[in-house]
């Protein structure tokens, strides 16, 4: 899209498409999907929200509008998730623990995201969920990993053939 916009900048479906992927990619960072536009519209590039979020940490500021990896928040991350629990399993499970917003399965990453309306439920659904064994698995409940320590996404390198690749070291 960023190629696309540098050909026509007035390209609007450009403009939209190159917004919803950095969207998409604070999301898989861990952010939700409204605080992911609104880090956008005040920061403009992934880039700069993650370096927002370094930032902040190494400050030790408490601008609340950056939430922290790792630090208490609404949303919880929940891994071991397979193919027979589904979100219904979740929302069951986890509503005993306080108010949920919503619940995003990932069964193609064996995780979920669980997001409370308070920071306290989100905690107090943690405490006593993480190990907690559903249809025979033992899920790990913890915050998001947002990856903050990854500024800089590693630039796509151009690959050898897989012939050229064979005669290479095992790595």
């Amino acid at each position: 899209m960023e190629q696309v916009l540098k050909l026509d900048k007035d390209c609007e479906e450009a403009v939209n498409d190159l917004f919803s992927c950095k969207v998409l990619q604070l999301m898989e960072f861990g952010f939700e999907e409204m605080q992911s536009v609104l880090l956008l519209e005040r920061f403009s590039s992934v880039q700069a929200v993650l370096a927002s979020c370094s930032d902040a940490a190494r400050a030790g500021g408490h601008d609340t509008s950056v939430v922290q990896p790792g630090s208490p928040c609404p949303s919880l991350w929940v891994g071991n998730v397979t193919t027979e629990i589904t979100e219904k399993h979740l929302w069951d499970l986890f509503k005993m623990h306080g108010d949920i917003e919503s619940i995003r399965v990932l069964h193609e990453r064996f995780c979920a995201f669980v997001n409370f309306r308070n920071a306290n439920m989100a905690a107090r659904a943690m405490e006593k969920l993480n190990g907690f064994c559903i249809e025979n698995t033992r899920l790990v409940v913890r915050y998001p990993d947002r990856r903050t320590q990854r500024v800089l996404p590693i630039p796509l390198r151009t690959f050898l053939p897989v012939t050229q690749q064979a005669g290479t070291g095992a790595g």
